[in-house]
């Protein structure tokens, strides 16, 4: 295949894995539920187009890493540094201290090319930070920017071996990379998801169609049905997958295969694919994909630090705003970089780049410091906003009795300490997401007299043929058919984060509970925001805004109407159930926990404190 040839079918994957992207982020459209494969989709266009420049240039004694590392800097670093100054700027006014802190310190790592290890160790399954994050998307960067580390010089120690002993060490290395990737997403997913060690076979796969590795095909009908067959991949994935799909891993498999095939059938002959994907709206949209890659994340976090989340005509001026701001940064920030007077040679390019990254990482780091001396806001604001680093893993018994994405097996589950049944009390067991587990602190706290068992793993319902996490269905699925039939209690708690659809499920599920306890408690949904909580009060204090008043604009409906379902609904006998959402808001709406606590570190999970509150103002003697 001729890499100096222009593709413009491309181009057009270019679009569809960033518009993908998009339409996730901003949550339009159910068929874009997968729409995070984009980004592996950008992953294999840039192995391909990379390596075939890389080994075309080895072949040719042409290679440099000079000038390897100056073409990179003329093409990513003048939009990034731009985005880079706007969200600096953005954060000064938009954000609290300390949340430009986390910024700053953000940037900093997308300007060294680390982001993606930053980010997985900080991220933990409460860390809303990364949700606010505006340089959150430079991960994948940093995944690039670190594999053509390595590749490079793997492609120039094999450069004289024949080639088909260079296809086999390419194909180790790439299985190598599946094998470990499929590995830790069922490990640890955070790191599987970030780290470039999980996420170079995808490089790869690209990588081995720049040095044509794959036999040539010449029947025009095989070569279509392959190409279609690529498209089909690409819909299944970004219709299919979800926020629940176990990733990377093997399920990253259908979107980079299905890529590849399409960027190698395009390379044979003039598929219907590739004829489709040239079109010029989609060319021009895979020109500016960068740029709008870039944008479109950072437009979404600030915007919704001031404003709750938009409706789909909201939605779509965003969109149709990061359309423009993109334009703008292609033609007069990407372009002018690639031709004179501001095309330099490399060692100049390389020189100011330096001098660059290290001006804005200084910037970066004084943001906070600056904001806060001219801020000065009152202690109280600093106090609140402490919350967000709230330590829930440890109130809510993290990598024990509650899995989350860090601790992502069924195996990191303490049967015998979290399970373990009394002689001398009663036994309450408590089943459920995150929404269960926050309640273990206030109930343990609050009938020492009880003996609370804690089963509880994010990423699924406790629901009879539950789907979702395999941390999560794995527990749920031992302790509904193993552990249940051998015990008896005195009462069963379920709580989960319900919809609307759930509650026969749930009613159903609670019924089947019956069997193994004398009562069984349905814990309802509870009141929800559209941002943090201490985030929402530390405004409004720092605002002198009424709290009552400043938190109704971000509070959340949905869970309202979800707990009307349940109080609508016929429960069976021995099943109750208990409205937290009514606990929570009446006789006036509970915001602060004793010692002036916010009742909840986020949008909704509670504190220990919070938990306390709620649990002795919910009446559960009698159930217990």
């Amino acid at each position: 295949m001729n890499i100096t040839k222009y593709r413009g079918d491309i181009d057009g994957l270019r679009a569809i894995a960033v518009v993908s992207v998009i339409l996730f982020h901003y949550n339009v459209g159910k068929y874009f539920s997968g729409g995070y494969v984009g980004v592996d989709i950008f992953f294999v266009i840039s192995g391909y187009l990379i390596t075939s420049i890389i080994y075309s240039d080895i072949l040719q004694n042409n290679y440099s890493i000079l000038d390897f590392y100056h073409r990179r800097i003329r093409r990513i670093f003048p939009a990034l540094f731009f985005v880079f100054f706007c969200c600096i700027l953005a954060s000064f006014f938009l954000q609290f201290p300390s949340e430009s802190e986390y910024t700053g310190k953000s940037i900093v790592s997308s300007i060294f090319f680390v982001s993606n290890i930053f980010f997985s160790d900080l991220n933990g399954y409460f860390d809303h930070k990364m949700e606010s994050n505006p340089v959150l998307h430079t991960w994948s960067l940093s995944v690039e920017e670190q594999y053509y580390v390595f590749f490079p010089l793997l492609i120039y120690l094999i450069r004289n071996l024949s080639l088909s002993i260079q296809k086999k060490i390419i194909f180790i290395t790439l299985i190598s990379s599946l094998v470990y990737s499929e590995h830790a997403v069922n490990i640890n997913s955070v790191n599987a998801f970030y780290l470039v060690q999980s996420r170079a076979w995808e490089l790869l796969i690209g990588a081995s169609l720049g040095i044509g590795a794959w036999p040539r095909i010449q029947n025009k009908w095989q070569i279509e049905g392959l190409s279609l067959l690529g498209l089909a991949a690409l819909v299944f994935s970004i219709s299919t997958y979800s926020r629940e799909t176990v990733f990377p891993g093997i399920s990253a498999l259908p979107p980079c295969l299905g890529t590849a095939l399409i960027i190698y059938t395009g390379g044979l002959r003039e598929t219907v694919v590739r004829k489709t994907f040239s079109f010029k709206t989609f060319r021009l949209i895979g020109i500016i994909s960068y740029s709008l890659y870039l944008w479109h994340w950072p437009v979404l976090v600030f915007v919704k630090q001031i404003h709750k989340p938009q409706n789909y005509l909201q939605n779509a001026l965003l969109i149709t705003a990061c359309l423009a701001l993109s334009a703008i940064s292609w033609k007069y920030v990407e372009q002018p970089f690639r031709k004179p007077p501001y095309k330099l040679k490399a060692k100049p390019t390389i020189a100011l780049a330096l001098v660059t990254m290290l001006a804005f990482s200084i910037t970066s780091l004084s943001l906070s410091s600056v904001s806060e001396k001219y801020y000065n806001y009152p202690q109280k604001v600093f106090d609140v906003l402490a919350v967000l680093d709230y330590d829930a893993d440890t109130n809510m018994r993290a990598g024990k009795c509650f899995l989350t994405s860090n601790y992502n097996s069924f195996d990191k589950y303490n049967i015998n300490e979290c399970l373990a049944i009394s002689s001398s009390k009663k036994n309450v067991l408590l089943i459920g997401d995150s929404h269960a587990a926050h309640l273990w602190p206030g109930l343990n706290s609050t009938f020492p007299e009880v003996n609370f068992l804690q089963a509880t793993a994010s990423g699924c319902k406790p629901i009879l043929n539950s789907t979702g996490e395999k941390r999560c269905t794995d527990l749920i699925t031992f302790i509904f058919n193993e552990y249940l039939p051998k015990q008896h209690f005195d009462t069963i708690i379920i709580s989960g984060r319900w919809q609307k659809q759930d509650s026969s499920a749930v009613i159903a599920t609670a019924d089947w509970l019956t069997k193994f306890s004398n009562k069984v408690i349905i814990s309802g949904p509870i009141n929800e925001y559209y941002q943090s909580l201490p985030r929402i009060l530390a405004k409004a204090l720092a605002n002198n805004e009424n709290e009552s008043e400043y938190l109704n604009k971000y509070r959340n409906t949905n869970p309202k109407e979800v707990d009307n379902e349940f109080l609508r609904a016929s429960l069976p006998s021995g099943v109750s159930y208990l409205s937290v959402y009514k606990i929570m808001s009446e006789p006036t709406w509970k915001v602060w926990a004793p010692d002036q606590m916010p009742m909840q570190f986020d949008y909704g999970h509670l504190t220990k404190p919070g938990a306390e509150l709620l649990i002795k103002s919910s009446n559960l003697d009698d159930l217990f």
